[in-house]
Order: structure tokens, then C-alpha cells, then sequence
């Protein structure tokens, strides 16, 4: 029976002594929001961490993807190592250096926007020849021919099922999987509207995205 009440009396919590405050659990922190880590003063196209879409990302000049892509990481004050981006950012008012800045404030958002945006990137002259040498892509109703680096054929099935309408058309690469169109003559900057393509290269697949205002 003593025996009992020993073990018993080693199992309990032992009270805090008087004058003991009792011990607190530590705390963690709560990871913060994409607004809370952010630069005071950034509006930026990001501000509101939204979602970017295929069709947002081709409205962007090919010459600044890689600006709005490391905005992404700027607006909560990563620092650069290359020159060009550096003096970019360095000229923004909102703009300053974070020495504990890590990816970690990135949103999903965020992450998902620096992927899509990546994606529309490359070598443009590379591009273009790769996609001439492969000709043509097709998929149910549509068909892109590459005619040359400057020309594509925009085939697009009638009502018939033999019935096909053929237009001439200009063209950009974007990345590897992404292509626009435009009718007329003119350069893309000052075409009334364009079209959005999505490349499949492994299937030589195509299927139209969209369109949108390139101006």
C-alpha cells in the first residue's frame, strides 16, 4: 500500500512553489501576409496578390517579363545581383533592401505568377526557327503552320467538315509552349487585337487560349 502512494505521488505535476509564476508554452509566431510583408508605398501591379492568367502574362512586352517577373521578389525587398535589375528597382521610391528578406513570404500566388511568367521567357530568335523546322500543329478544328520566321498560316475549320478557312497571319513566340498572332501588317505593339496559342511541342497540339489587347 506504500508502495502504491509513492508511484502515485511521482506521477502528479508538482504545483508551482509561492512566488513561482507558472511556465508559459512558448509562443510560435504567425507567419505573415502577402500585405504584411510587403514595402510600405508598393501599388504595384502584385499589390493585391493576384492571380495572373496566360492572357495577362502575353499583354506584357516580351523586353520587360523578366522586370515584372523579379517584381514579384522586390515588392518585399529581395536583393539583387545583376546590375540591370538593381538599378532598376533602385530608382523605385518604394524600393529598398531587406537584409532578413527570405523566399518563405512568397504567397502561392506569387509562386504560381513567377512560373507562368518563366514560361513565357527564352531566346526569341531560338524559338523561332525551332518552330519552323516543326512546321505544323494541329488539334480538332485549328491549325498553325509556320511558314517562315515572320509568317504563320491560321487554318480554322467552317462549318462543313471539309470546309476550311486559311488566313495569313504575323507571329510571336513566347518561351517554348506559347504563341501569338495578329492580322495586318503592322508589329505587334499596334495591332487591334491578338490571339493567345498554346503549344503542346511532344503532340505538335495546338489550342487557342484567347485573345486579347496588345496595345
Amino acid at each position: 500500500m506504500v508502495l502504491w502512494w509513492l508511484v502515485a505521488c511521482s506521477t502528479e505535476t508538482a504545483a508551482p512553489t509561492k512566488g513561482e509564476a507558472p511556465t508559459a508554452s512558448p509562443k510560435t509566431e504567425a507567419p505573415k501576409t502577402a500585405a504584411g510583408a510587403q514595402l510600405p508605398g508598393y501599388d504595384g501591379r502584385f499589390a493585391s496578390d493576384p492571380l495572373l492568367t496566360p492572357l495577362d502574362v502575353a499583354a506584357i512586352p516580351a523586353d520587360r517579363l523578366p522586370y515584372v517577373r523579379n517584381e514579384v521578389f522586390a515588392r518585399y525587398g529581395r536583393a539583387f545581383q545583376k546590375d540591370e535589375f538593381k538599378e532598376f528597382f533602385g530608382k523605385k521610391s518604394w524600393y529598398v533592401e531587406k537584409a532578413d528578406y527570405s523566399d518563405a513570404v512568397l504567397t502561392e500566388h506569387d509562386k504560381a505568377n513567377v512560373e507562368l511568367i518563366k514560361s513565357f521567357e527564352g531566346p526569341e530568335k531560338k524559338s523561332r526557327k525551332a518552330l519552323v523546322d516543326a512546321g505544323e500543329f494541329s488539334d480538332s478544328g485549328v491549325s498553325l503552320t509556320f511558314v517562315d520566321e515572320q509568317t504563320i498560316e491560321v487554318g480554322e475549320q467552317g462549318d462543313d467538315l471539309y470546309e476550311w478557312e486559311r488566313d495569313s497571319e504575323k507571329w510571336e513566340p513566347r518561351g517554348t509552349g506559347w504563341v501569338i498572332t495578329w492580322k495586318g501588317d503592322t508589329g505587334l505593339k499596334k495591332a487591334a487585337e491578338a490571339r493567345l496559342w498554346k503549344l503542346t511541342a511532344e503532340a505538335k497540339a495546338v489550342s487557342l487560349v484567347g485573345t486579347f489587347d496588345p496595345r
